[in-house]
């Protein structure tokens, strides 16, 4: 009886004792369960965590590169669901970055991954985002909201990475179709010339007429040229 009561007065006593997590303590724990999650391609889990800790108001600059690598992790394990989750619920401002050292964007990553739907929705939601910063600029017209947007979607999808080498260049010079046809159909540039010297008609210049890829490329450089006259 005395050795029951001595241990309920020790519990009772410890729990005056006992430390919360501190802030740093919490952090890790988030990004650990995290980089599980997507591991595992737990999408459930991981819109459950980011909602919860309202990733969407991340703005510190460790928070959005933890973010960016969440993303980068999603590719390379080729977690589709996990990688969607990411791009919905991250800040657009994530979405836009880049690797230090390569200069990489996240289209660039997917195509390299050869991740035609990591692609897609990365590609369908920066084009829907960008167009969605602008709705709330009241003094300017519809028209003017469209081509602003326009215009950061295309630094977005034709940025190119250090060696001057864009989502496009990638995709053609890794021969993947599928991602060919899904940046030619959001416009990306044929127009852009490579550290190398190398633009997207070069490296297709001697694949024959009735190639699928060239064929794609070559429609996309007719419309590009014919809307930019003067330009090749």
């Amino acid at each position: 009886m005395l050795n029951n009561y001595l241990v309920s007065f020790g519990q009772y006593c410890s729990s005056f004792f006992y430390a919360a997590p501190t802030a740093a303590e919490q952090g890790t724990q988030l990004e650990q369960a995290l980089l599980q999650h997507v591991a595992n391609n737990n999408h459930e889990a991981i819109g459950a965590l980011l909602i919860d800790n309202h990733a969407e108001e991340w703005t510190d600059p460790d928070e959005m590169t933890f973010a960016y690598s969440l993303l980068h992790n999603a590719i390379e394990q080729g977690s589709v669901q996990a990688f969607e989750v990411l791009v919905d619920k991250l800040p657009l401002n994530v979405l836009t970055m880049c690797t230090g050292d390569t200069g990489q964007t996240l289209p660039i990553l997917t195509v390299r991954a050869e991740q035609t739907a990591m692609l897609r929705k990365c590609v369908w939601t920066l084009c829907n985002r960008t167009a969605a910063q602008y709705n709330h600029f009241l003094p300017h017209s519809p028209q003017t909201q469209h081509t602003l947007a326009r215009a950061d979607f295309r630094a977005i999808i034709d940025a190119q990475d250090r060696d001057g080498n864009t989502a496009l260049i990638h995709a053609v010079f890794n021969g993947h179709e599928p991602s060919v046809d899904l940046l030619c159909i959001f416009l990306a540039s044929t127009l852009i010339w490579n550290d190398a010297g190398d633009s997207v008609l070069n490296l297709i210049a001697d694949l024959p007429d009735d190639d699928a890829l060239a064929h794609r490329v070559r429609r996309r450089h007719a419309l590009e040229t014919w809307k930019n006259p003067g330009q090749s």
